[in-house]
């Protein structure tokens, strides 16, 4: 979905600004910022409040509405399958967003000549007084209202509501229920088909699994207790029809899937020292400046395995099997980017290498 655009009105009228969102419902509430304001006005007086209101849609029944509507098959097979569905969904999302919207017009009683502005993916501006704000505040159909548009706007907050369940009608078929479910990633080849498709969730009754494995370059370290892949993440192979759980000998299968995993896989990435999930030149500064003693090495630097209590790994036998071999010798620090056991330039040469494109070290991403 694209970015919501806030606009900001030089005038004394103050707006209300409304957006929908399709997959929630709660009860309103006047944020702080706005009851202060509701303080120093009269019962008649417009203010400026940002209002976010609620439908009972969720993307899994429109994905299913949509398919159904259009004879969209189960299992998109090109490029082309996926823009068509994409189209109708959100053709979908639009149109239940606009009966909310109209809905919420009525609740409030915000008349069209209320309405001063009527943006893209229904946003609205209009004027409201104080008493209307007010009883707003127990309306089942608003979520929050507040005065800032960029803290409760951020386009974060729409990122997981229009996620596209592309997959979902074949996944549930051999985990259901699951929650959670997510594609981030899916891979085309030269002719467009569908080849995979990276997949995550949770389900329940799923019992703890040790896990420790350097994936790619991300370390996979913990205890996952509600994913059914042991490393957090699975991947469905389109053609094969197959379900299967990443892990370091996967990721040479498939083509695009260790650069895929690095961006949106689990755990934690070597060679990451300032902790924002990417590789850069700011991790080869920050190694440099810990060498040189200008910074100290994080304190999260040094990778502690989980520990495994032993009734959990005795009912687990083949995973506890693969668990305390890989504990044998394991990596002993995040920022080891050239994997040698130590910290030194080496690690910042090997992380300029590898973003340069250059052959480094053969260990890493191994």
């Amino acid at each position: 979905m694209k970015k919501v655009l806030c606009l900001v009105l030089k005038t004394v009228i103050i707006v209300v600004f409304v957006c929908v969102s399709v997959g929630a419902k709660s009860t309103s509430n006047i944020r702080d910022d706005l009851r202060e304001v509701l303080a120093t006005v009269t019962d008649d007086e417009q203010i400026a409040v940002y209002i976010r209101v609620y439908d009972d849609a969720d993307k899994f029944s429109v994905d299913e509405e949509v398919r159904r509507e259009n004879s969209f098959p189960e299992v998109p097979k090109t490029v082309d399958d996926v823009t068509q569905y994409k189209q109708a969904y959100e053709a979908k999302v639009k149109q239940l967003e606009d009966e909310a919207v109209r809905e919420a017009m009525e609740s409030l009683g915000i008349a069209e000549n209320d309405v001063v502005l009527k943006g893209e993916y229904t946003c609205f501006a209009a004027r409201m007084t104080k008493s209307q704000i007010l009883s707003a505040e127990e309306n089942p159909m608003i979520a929050a209202m507040d005065v800032n548009e960029a803290e409760v706007w951020a386009a974060s907050d729409y990122d997981e509501l229009y996620d596209h369940p592309l997959f979902w009608n074949r996944i549930k078929k051999s985990y259901f229920p699951m929650y959670g479910y997510r594609e981030p990633y899916i891979h085309a080849d030269e002719n467009c088909a569908i080849d995979w498709v990276l997949i995550k969730g949770t389900v329940l009754g799923v019992l703890p699994v040790p896990f420790y494995e350097v994936i790619g370059n991300r370390v996979v370290n913990d205890m996952y207790t509600k994913s059914p892949f042991s490393s957090g993440c699975g991947l469905y192979d389109v053609e094969k029809d197959e379900i299967i759980g990443i892990n370091s000998s996967t990721l040479a299968l498939y083509d695009g899937l260790e650069e895929a995993y690095e961006l949106y896989g689990e755990g934690r990435l070597l060679g990451d020292l300032d902790g924002d999930n990417e590789l850069s030149i700011l991790d080869v500064t920050a190694i440099q400046r810990c060498l040189a003693g200008l910074q100290d090495y994080p304190v999260d630097d040094m990778i502690v395995p989980f520990e495994a209590e032993d009734e959990v790994l005795e009912s687990f036998p083949e995973s506890a099997a693969e668990y305390r071999e890989a504990l044998k010798n394991p990596l002993k620090y995040y920022s080891d980017f050239d994997r040698d056991s130590e910290r030194s330039i080496l690690d910042a040469t090997a992380i300029q290498r590898y973003l340069a494109g250059l052959p480094a070290n053969e260990n890493i991403g191994k």
